[in-house]
This record gives structure tokens, sequence and C-alpha cells, in this order.
């Protein structure tokens, strides 16, 4: 057996990949594109190697490394209409309430004094009884925020058992938190949902668990 061979019976052992195949990866990655994340590929390249010879190698069906949310188009227009906060609304009495709501939290999460806040970029809507306005509250403060230049807005919806949110932003969610939860081996890409806003996406409640309550309370959530 030439050295050739010992080394790629180590790496097979030792559950690396060959160069061949991190350059197959590397190539895929910059050959998929977010509306392009399925089919198989075939690339050729060449190179030349230390005698001055050419090395050629064909990699077929190379899948892809790298996995893309779904996308969706929030109804702004719509969601205005039925009173809620949108970042490229005009101001309105429900706006200005909900930038005095969020305009400490945001102070408190960000700070750059000793007045920061642990975790402060972590914000719960809740309450003790339902139909008080959680959903309304959550979804207002996480467009307000939306409006800001320099955030990033990721609403999840811990409602699992009356989730509401996809009926607000008319989704088709099928997957979401509880399915994260449920299965540790779960892409969190299949239940994320990105948005036509750039800087604001959804986690959607997922699917309904008879234990729901018990995964909310695991460590894995």
């Amino acid at each position: 057996m030439d050295l050739i061979e010992k080394a790629a019976e180590k790496l097979g052992r030792m559950g690396k990949s060959s160069l061949i195949e991190k350059a197959a990866d590397r190539i895929t990655d910059g050959a998929h594109t977010e509306n392009d994340v399925s089919g198989p590929n075939l690339v050729e390249n060449g190179d030349a190697g230390a005698d001055g010879g050419e090395i050629k190698s064909k990699i077929l069906e190379a899948e892809p490394s790298a996995r893309y949310s779904r996308r969706v188009e929030i109804d702004l227009d719509r969601l205005r209409m039925e009173g809620f906060v949108t970042p490229d609304a005009e101001r309105t009495r429900v706006a200005e309430e909900f930038r005095i709501i969020k305009r400490p939290l945001l102070l408190k999460a960000f700070s750059r004094d000793k007045n920061v806040v642990k975790n402060g970029h972590l914000v719960m809507v809740t309450s003790a009884k339902p139909g008080e306005g959680k959903t309304f509250t959550a979804v207002n403060l996480a467009m307000s925020i939306a409006s800001e230049r320099d955030l990033t807005v990721f609403l999840v919806d811990a409602d699992v058992s009356h989730p509401s949110v996809p009926r607000i932003f008319d989704l088709s969610a099928r997957k979401g938190l509880v399915d994260i939860l449920d299965d540790k081996n779960f892409d969190m890409s299949d239940a994320l949902i990105r948005t036509n806003l750039d800087n604001f996406s959804i986690l959607p409640a997922g699917k309904v668990h008879p234990n729901s309550t018990e995964l909310l309370a695991s460590g894995h959530f």
C-alpha cells in the first residue's frame, strides 16, 4: 500500500473529508444562492500540480453545504389597516405608544454603561389570562423595534397552545418552536421564516404537542 492509499485510509478512519471534498463544499457554497439551493452540480476543476502536470477532478451531484430558511412577503398595508405598527407607516397613536415602550428596553439592552441588563435583548411578553393582548403587544413591539436602523428582530411565538402569530402575518406555518424543542437534530432553518423586512424574522409556535409545556420547561429551550 503506497503513501497516498495509506493517507486516504487514515482520513477515512478519522472521518475527515479529502481536499477534493472540501473544495466541493466551497464550490457548492458559492454556486448556490438563496433562490437556488437544490439540484446537482457538475464541477470540473483544473490545477497545476507540483510536477507541472495538470490535475483534473470531476465532482458529481455535490450536495449543498448550507440551508436557507423560507422567505415570505408580509402584507404591510393589511397590517397597517388592522391597527398594527409597520416600519414604513406614518406616525399614529399606537406607533407612538410603542416607541415609548421600546425606548427604555433598548437602553437597558444595549447601554454601554453600568445600566446594561444581562440578556436584555431578550424580551418576553406574557399575561395571566388569555385575550389580554399578548400577541398584539409582542407583534407591535417587534415591528416597532424593526424600524430601528441597526437592530435585527426575531419574533418567537411561544404560545404553543393557541398560536396566533401565523394568522396575523397570514403564514402557512407547519413547523416551529415545538419542532425544534422536540427534536435536537431538527434544522432551525426548516422553521425560521425570513420576511421582506430584512431585519425581521419569525419563528412560529409549530406543531401541537401533548407535552408542549414540558418542552418549554426543558433545558434545551
